[in-house]
């Protein structure tokens, strides 16, 4: 009668929570069988045939592997999105990236939430939300080492913070290993890539002046745009491709068109991967009557998110892969200088804006 040995290795799935603004939860690992022979652990008997070949029965006693929702064809869309920290609860934030030219992991956590960052939401329709920067106002100057919150009273400033030795497994070549410098992470002396698409990518904080904590996500495929110019106009909606990928993955994209405003609005979508989206004529109409100034931006992201939440905040790991986009609002001219605008307009060089000549 032949031995034969069954080790299974079973991990829990983890999962993250949501922050309205998209986001993914991730398994920590997927399941692996070792079949083997002349070991002692989890030893089954298998019978054979009187002809002296294996019996295909299963023995009673074997033990199926969880399921995880990982297959050789990468994580199942259920595995994939759940939560991540809103702006008004996020105290910082570990990134995980495919920039265009070169890869990075970076990250910081503050002591509290940083009232700047905070985003009012103004409307939200379908995948996108409009969300508008309200810059707080305190009656009384507030010192030094002090910000203005947003009930008007003045706090500490959220200083940075440490929490610990940070490693970052999962990657395409090793684990990397961060200590904090000025309580920040930082580390481009990455490869490039820095993962695989699928793959599980655990951070592991050990703690410090902050509390140590786990976060996971997944690596996604690179992120193409295509070449050109998207424009806005009033009263059209705004048309937005890519190339697409198989998977069950979203592209996260925000626009922003008002720089300098007082109150400056910004587009917030997370939509599925199928290559193309439409912002409706509304959603474009409302972003411009806020304001136009300045040189508009896109970000373009295929990204996964992780969050875990801390007595101080929230933190986030996001994973992902970045495109600057090329946006352009009709009938608005950007300028650093005169020479950039049209004839009979002049750069107000405050506002980044061509504007009619005197």
């Amino acid at each position: 009668m032949r031995r034969t040995l069954l080790l299974i290795a079973l991990t829990p799935l983890w999962l993250a929570c949501d922050d309205g603004s998209g986001g993914s939860a991730a398994p920590s690992a997927d399941a692996a069988v070792d079949v083997s022979e002349d070991t002692t652990t989890s030893v089954t008997d298998t019978p054979t045939t009187d002809d002296g070949s294996e019996d295909t029965v299963a023995p009673e006693d074997a033990v199926a592997p969880e399921d995880t929702g990982v297959t050789d064809a990468g994580p199942s869309p259920e595995v994939l999105y759940g939560e991540s920290c809103e702006s008004a609860e996020r105290i910082g934030q570990f990134m995980v990236a495919h920039e265009e030219f070169y890869a990075q992991v970076s990250g910081e956590v503050a002591a509290g939430v940083i009232p700047l960052t905070v985003l009012q939401e103004v409307e939200t329709q379908g995948d996108c939300r409009l969300m508008r920067k309200e810059n707080p106002f305190c009656e009384n100057p507030c010192q030094a080492g002090e910000l203005c919150d947003h009930d008007g009273t003045c706090v500490d400033y959220p200083e940075n913070k440490s929490v610990g030795s940070v490693t970052v497994s999962g990657l395409k070549d090793g684990d990397v290993v961060m200590e904090p410098k000025n309580a920040t992470y930082f580390d481009t002396n990455v490869s490039m890539p820095l993962f695989e698409p699928g793959a599980p990518v655990r951070l592991i904080a050990t703690g410090d002046e902050l509390p140590g904590f786990e976060l996971n996500a997944f690596g996604v495929p690179d992120l193409e745009l295509p070449e050109g110019v998207i424009t806005m106009q009033s009263g059209t909606p705004l048309d937005v491709s890519w190339t697409p990928q198989p998977g069950g993955w979203k592209l996260y994209f925000s626009l922003n068109i008002d720089q300098h405003g007082a109150s400056p609005a910004t587009l917030f979508c997370e939509v599925e991967d199928t290559g193309s989206y439409q912002v409706p004529a509304a959603f474009v109409d409302a972003i411009l009557s806020m304001g136009v100034s300045g040189f508009a931006t896109a970000h373009f992201y295929r990204r996964t998110v992780d969050a875990v939440q801390l007595d101080a905040g929230c933190v986030q790991l996001t994973v992902s892969s970045y495109v600057y986009g090329k946006l352009e609002v009709e009938g608005h001219t950007a300028c650093n200088f005169d020479p950039d605008c049209p004839e009979g307009e002049v750069c107000e060089i405050a506002i980044n804006t061509c504007v009619e000549a005197d």
